[in-house]
This record gives C-alpha cells, sequence and structure tokens, in this order.
C-alpha cells in the first residue's frame, strides 16, 4: 500500500505576526490566511501544497516565511500519462495503485507487491508503467487452536470466513476479533497469528470457551388491586442453550406469567451454516393467553446470512393467529377483539455483536419491515351485524428499530441506553394483535404487557457504576410515548443493581411509574428480583 509523508521545515528567520497574514504564490498575492500558532501554520501550508499537486503542480513548495507573509510557489503543471497515453492526476494515481494492489492481496495474493518499471519526463509529461508482482498463490489451510476447546473448528472456520481451501484473504485475517464478538461462548486470550508454507496459510488461535447455557429467573412482586390490595407475584424463566453439539446451534425457552390468568411461551432454535452453506435457519413458535380474553399464536421461519463483519440480512415467514376466548358480546366489542389469521414477510438488518453486561464500549441495532394480509374469521358469539362495517381482508404494515449502546465515561462509569421504536399500520386495528409494552424489559415501574398500543417510541436510559466485571449499580429513566387513539407518555425510574457471584448473577430492581391518570405513588412500586445461572 502507498503511502506518501509529508514533512515541511520551516526556517523561521523572523517570528511570523499571529492573526491575518497574506499568502503569495510565485510572488503574487494568492488569499489571506488567519494564523492561531506554528502548528496551525504548518497544517494549512501542508493542504495547501496537496491541493496543488492534485492540480499537477507537483513541483509544489514552500519559498519562505516571514513577517511580509508566506511564500509559496508552484512550478510548473506536470501531466501523468501512463504508457497508454490515459492522462490522471497524482491521487487518482495512488488510488488506482492502491485499489489494485488491495484486490491482488484479498484474492490469495498476499505477498503481491508494485514496483515502478519506467517513469520519463519530457515536455511536461510524466510518464509511467507500473509492473505488479503477484507473488504465490496461497489458500487457507487449517485452524490451529493452542488451547484445547470442545467448539468444533469448522464452525470457527465458517464464522470467522477462514473455511479450508478458500483463497487468504488479508481483510479477512484483519477482521477475526470483529468476528469472534459473533458468538458470546468464545473470547481470545491474544491476538490471532499466521504462518506461511507451501502455498498455504494457517491461523493460529487462542480461544477460551466460556459458559455455552444459561437458567435465568426473574420475580417481580406487583400492586394488585383486584385481589384485596394482595400483591401480585409474576414470573419469567428462560432457558438459553448457545453451542448444541458444539457447533453453534441455539435453543432458547422463555415463559413468562405477567397475570393472575395470563402467561406466554416462546421457543426458539438457531440452527448456522445450514448444510455447510453461509446462511443461518431459525425457527420460532410463541403461544399468549390474556386472562380470559384472547389467545395468539406465532409461527415463524427465518433464514439469515453476514454482509459484513458485524451486520446480517434477514428473510423471515411468519403465520400468526388470534382466537377470542371470551363468551361475554359485550365485552369482547367493548375491547375491540376479533379473531385473525395473518400471513407476513419480514426483511430485517441487525448487528451480530453480542450483548455484553461489562465495562465496555458496544453498540447494538436492529431494523425490521413486514408486510401481511390478515383475514378476519367469523365468531359465533357476536351478531353477524357486527361484521358489518369491518374489513375482513387488510393489509398490515410493520417498522421496528431498535438501537442499544454503552459509552464507558471512565474505567468503571458509563451510560447505557436501549431506545425502540415500531410503527404498525391497518385499515381495522384490533386490540388482541397491538404491541404489548410495560414492565422489565420495557417500561419498568408498570405491570408486564400493560400497555396495548399500535406506535410506541420507548428508551431506557441507565447510569451504571461498575464494580467488577458484570456486577454494577444502576439507576435508570425509562420514557415511552405510546399511541392507541391518542399518544401517551407514561415514564418510569428508579435503580438497583447486578452482582456477579461465584453461582451466578443476581439482580435486584426496584421501580416506580407514573401517567396521566396514574399519579406518582411510592405504594405502586414494582420490585423485581433475578438468577441467572451459567453452565
Amino acid at each position: 500500500m502507498i503511502k506518501r509523508l509529508l514533512f515541511i521545515h520551516f526556517s523561521l528567520w523572523a517570528l511570523i505576526g499571529l492573526g491575518q497574514n497574506q499568502v503569495f504564490v510565485d510572488g503574487e498575492e494568492f488569499l489571506e490566511w488567519t494564523i492561531s500558532d506554528t502548528l496551525n501554520l504548518k497544517h494549512k501550508t501542508d493542504q495547501q501544497i496537496r491541493e496543488f499537486w492534485e492540480k499537477g503542480y507537483l513541483f509544489a513548495g514552500v519559498d519562505s516565511v516571514n513577517q511580509a507573509g508566506i511564500f509559496l510557489h508552484k512550478g510548473a503543471k506536470i501531466t501523468l500519462d501512463d504508457v497508454r497515453g490515459n492522462s490522471v492526476s497524482f491521487s487518482q494515481l495512488i488510488q488506482n495503485a492502491n485499489d489494485r494492489l488491495n484486490a491482488k492481496i484479498n484474492s490469495g495474493y498476499p505477498f503481491a507487491r508494485l514496483t515502478w518499471d519506467s517513469l520519463r519526463f519530457k515536455n511536461g509529461q510524466l510518464k509511467y508503467y507500473i509492473n505488479f508482482e503477484d507473488g504465490p498463490l496461497i489458500t487457507n489451510d487449517s485452524i490451529v487452536l493452542l488451547s484445547p476447546i470442545e467448539t468444533k473448528r469448522q464452525f470457527i472456520a465458517q464464522t470467522l470466513g477462514i473455511e479450508k481451501g478458500v483463497l487468504f484473504k488479508e481483510k479477512d485475517f484483519s477482521a477475526l476479533s470483529d468476528r469472534l464478538t459473533r458468538v458470546s461462548f468464545l473470547t481470545p486470550k491474544r491476538a490471532a497469528d499466521i504462518s506461511f508454507q507451501n502455498g498455504k496459510a494457517w491461523t493460529y488461535l487462542d480461544l477460551e470457551e466460556t459458559s455455552t447455557g444459561s437458567f435465568e429467573g426473574v420475580m417481580g412482586v406487583l400492586p394488585n388491586q383486584s385481589a384485596g390490595g394482595k400483591p401480585l407475584i409474576t414470573g419469567n424463566l428462560n432457558l438459553s442453550l448457545l453451542n448444541l453439539f458444539r457447533s453453534g446451534k441455539e435453543l432458547d425457552f422463555n415463559w413468562e406469567r405477567f397475570g393472575e390468568q395470563s402467561q406466554k411461551l416462546n421457543l426458539r432454535y438457531k440452527h448456522p451454516f445450514i448444510a455447510g452453506s453461509k446462511l443461518h435457519f431459525e425457527g420460532l413458535f410463541g403461544i399468549l393467553k390474556q386472562d380470559t380474553s384472547f389467545i395468539g399464536r406465532n409461527v415463524g421461519l427465518k433464514m439469515s446470512f453476514f454482509i459484513a463483519d458485524q451486520m446480517d440480512l434477514g428473510f423471515a415467514f411468519e403465520q400468526s393467529n388470534g382466537d377470542v376466548i371470551a363468551t361475554n358480546t359485550a365485552r369482547i366489542i367493548s375491547n375491540n377483539l376479533l379473531d385473525f389469521q395473518q400471513t407476513s414477510y419480514f426483511v430485517s438488518l441487525s448487528s451480530t455483536r453480542v450483548k455484553v453486561s461489562t465495562p465496555v464500549n458496544f453498540l447494538n441495532y436492529e431494523l425490521k419491515f413486514g408486510v401481511g394480509e390478515r383475514v378476519i374469521a367469523l365468531n359465533p358469539n357476536l351478531p353477524a351485524d357486527r361484521y358489518d362495517t369491518i374489513n375482513l381482508q387488510t393489509t398490515n404494515v410493520e417498522l421496528m428499530t431498535r438501537l442499544e449502546f454503552q459509552r464507558m465515561m471512565n474505567k468503571q462509569m458509563g451510560i447505557y441506553l436501549n431506545a425502540s421504536i415500531a410503527h404498525q399500520s391497518n385499515a381495522q386495528l384490533i386490540n388482541n394483535q397491538l404491541y404489548r409494552l410495560g414492565g422489565l424489559k420495557t417500561l419498568r415501574g408498570f405491570n408486564e404487557e400493560f400497555f396495548f398500543t399500535s406506535s410506541y417510541v420507548v428508551s431506557q436510559a441507565e447510569w451504571r457504576l461498575y464494580f467488577e466485571q458484570e456486577s454494577y449499580l444502576f439507576a435508570f429513566y425509562d420514557q415511552g410515548f405510546l399511541k392507541t387513539n391518542d399518544w401517551r407518555s407514561p415514564l418510569g425510574f428508579g435503580g438497583g443493581f447486578s452482582l456477579r457471584t461465584n453461582s451466578g448473577l443476581f439482580s435486584f430492581a426496584m421501580a416506580v411509574g407514573k401517567q396521566q391518570n396514574m399519579p406518582l405513588e411510592l405504594a405502586n412500586m414494582k420490585v423485581h428480583f433475578g438468577y441467572l445461572s451459567r453452565f
């Protein structure tokens, strides 16, 4: 790769004045510079000389700098021509050479180099010829693991993009540390190394294999006005298996009880690099029961693949069903419930970096867009005229985006932010298809799944003080803007801690919420206890 370093040395026979100074080029007034110090003068002069070079004045330089001004010269304009007679600028010459060299080193020729084969100057024209030498063709061979781990080498090679037999690419080797953030159970002990022998590249990795499974339980203690003031106990159980069969397969199980007669279950299975390809397959299943009102089911299939070191593109198909189980006609109509079936197609773009709870800077994001067709099914508990003003077949459009990041202010203190936006558009919105918000993961200070909304903007901001890895104190403020018929702006705030122990991760949080029709009262405080065990 060509790099040209510019060093301009000034012999300041007299101290140049600060402020406005006249610049002369070839003895004529050119422009005025405002000079603040000597470094500022050097920066401006270097930049001006580069501009002259870009225009073909390759012999431009500095004559003198004194109290009378800054004196530069351009010299004769030089035309750069290759052996074919094509004229290029100096910057184009460098860029073209770099592009050709990069193309070689990223297509199996890491030892490629360029040389000036000939260089002639005549009548203001500089003719040149650049010779490229490929060097030996190099292909990837095996990954050498310096520490014993159980994860299969094939999965590691595919994740890092250095499969055996594939042409060696320098950019793939340079991106190894970024690509390792795609998995949470492999951590590098030191930087990767490489050796070349007999046309083969051997990659040396020293990896540590961390816990590949976790079990998490969260218990919430919430006020329950419908049970004579007795607190309502809610619960959340998560089982996550991240490296099934030591080949990167994932299985997630999530069960949650968020009301007296309300609960939901979600299952997810991920199969990376299906059939040896670059595609990842995901299967999704979810079921939700809202007290004695309705049941919702969702089945999804997703295919995704990496399009950058820390980014993937996905396409999904989802089938959703909603069944009203309430039998009281007035209740069904007042709650705006309808039986439906919907088929949707989604495209998503998301980061592949694994979420961390340690004192490091990170950024995660996700953008998802979907279009579906919804068909309303007739309910025998509703009168026939209920459907007279309802569109039985409509188009449903969804747009969702999420941004999550942590910025450390020093080694212990940082700011964490999780912001999400979603919008659902349909000519006939129904309550049992709306987004569900509230609780520990969205709006703290409110009951789980408390809000029904078609559009929302929610942010969770935390101040964190780390005293160990994964152990920190935090204070938070959650703000939401939700719309069903009108906009509402609930907020919640509180604090807690996360504590890493030898047996697992214990968390505690207290939160209180406020919205337009609910004043701020400590009696409505929500308390959450959580425990996560890794194995």
